[in-house]
């Protein structure tokens, strides 16, 4: 092992670090331009994900609007974004942090964005053209926080209602017991395919740069980009490394597979909970929506994708062959060895920073 340490360690390839900084690095988004992503479509993608609309009954049944992250420089962006310019929240960190955070987490503490009382509903009526998984409970909140509603219509069920339909799979009888008059109703996916036809046929509505914003949003809340050894290489054999990105989605897998449909490329597996991208599709999720909508993952999906993988998305080679070539790029990006030969795991932007010099922005994850 302390070998194939020494090639880990041993200088990059300098045209292709230069490369990466002047033709990919330079494109990405930096702290005085990220804002511009920032629109409607991208934040309800990513509330579809991690945000959330309620109503707060242990303290007089204030409505609510939460958006919860790990990384809190995020939320900030968030919280000046031009759709919620005239909007009063505050980010608040978690009392019960993550005693698990992974290995490319931003780290163990989880931060929300929170607004609330009469402020929720000019949240709502920002997002709503935008939202899908969550545009149903945004239409029950908007309602229970409208000073115009009768006080016997905010019933203890339409608070049930509220508590416990983000969390169903869509189907007949979700819908029907939440009161919304179809399925179109409590999760319109018809939003994705209206930005698919708007680019065929023009037309009102999402238009398809809107539907990739969703995307973007939604995979930056719930994807992930990474390398897997997926040859099981031995000593003297090739092993295969193979970069993946993929969208979970348990809850509700309509979702992704209308993402699926208007994208016309990805695999859904695990039960159609995941979307994963593999293969040639790795560079078209990066080319069509990564690259020019991202915005928490962009730096690390460039980083695996352009420089450590060199535009490719899986490599055969042997562990064991001379010179930091593109299995033990990857390598470094997911571990390396200490004098013991015991693995150690190495964050993506501590592994960029050791091969460029380049630091992620803080907003980055």
């Amino acid at each position: 092992m302390a070998h194939m340490q020494d090639e880990l360690d041993e200088e990059l390839d300098e045209e292709r670090v230069d490369d990466y900084i002047d033709n990919v690095w330079s494109e990405l988004p930096t702290d005085e331009d990220v804002q511009d992503r920032l629109t409607a479509a991208h934040i309800s993608g990513f509330w579809d994900a991690d945000g959330t609309f309620t109503i707060d009954d242990s303290h007089n049944y204030r409505p609510k609007a939460i958006l919860t992250q790990s990384n809190a420089a995020f939320l900030r962006l968030v919280r000046h974004a031009a759709p919620f310019a005239a909007n009063s929240f505050n980010i608040y960190r978690n009392q019960s942090p993550n005693p698990n955070p992974g290995l490319f987490s931003h780290g163990s503490d989880s931060y929300r964005l929170e607004c609330e009382g009469g402020a929720v509903r000019s949240v709502i009526a920002a997002l709503k053209p935008f939202l899908v998984r969550k545009a149903y409970v945004a239409d029950l909140v908007d309602t229970w926080a409208n000073p115009a509603t009768p006080a016997a219509a905010r019933t203890e069920d339409l608070l049930q209602c509220i508590h416990k339909q983000q969390k169903r799979e869509i189907a007949e009888e979700d819908y029907q017991e939440a009161g919304a008059a179809s399925a179109h109703a409590y999760i319109p996916l018809s939003r994705l395919t209206l930005g698919q036809a708007a680019a065929v046929y023009g037309g009102d509505g999402w238009s398809w740069e809107d539907t990739l914003r969703y995307i973007a949003g939604l995979f930056d809340g719930d994807g992930c980009v990474f390398i897997k050894d997926t040859g099981h290489g031995k000593i003297g054999g090739d092993s295969q490394l193979e970069l993946m990105a993929k969208i979970t989605q348990p809850g509700c897998k309509d979702l992704l597979r209308t993402i699926r449909n208007v994208l016309h490329y990805g695999k859904l597996q695990g039960g159609g909970s995941e979307l994963y991208f593999r293969g040639a599709d790795v560079g078209t999720f990066w080319e069509e929506v990564v690259k020019p909508y991202s915005v928490l993952k962009v730096h690390k999906y460039a980083t695996m994708f352009k420089l450590c993988f060199n535009s490719t998305s899986s490599m055969s080679v042997s562990p064991w062959s001379p010179g930091p070539g593109p299995y033990l790029w990857g390598l470094r990006i997911n571990c390396r060895w200490d004098e013991h030969g015991k693995q150690h795991g190495v964050n993506w932007a501590t592994a960029l920073n050791e091969w460029t010099g380049l630091d992620k922005p803080e907003w980055a994850q």
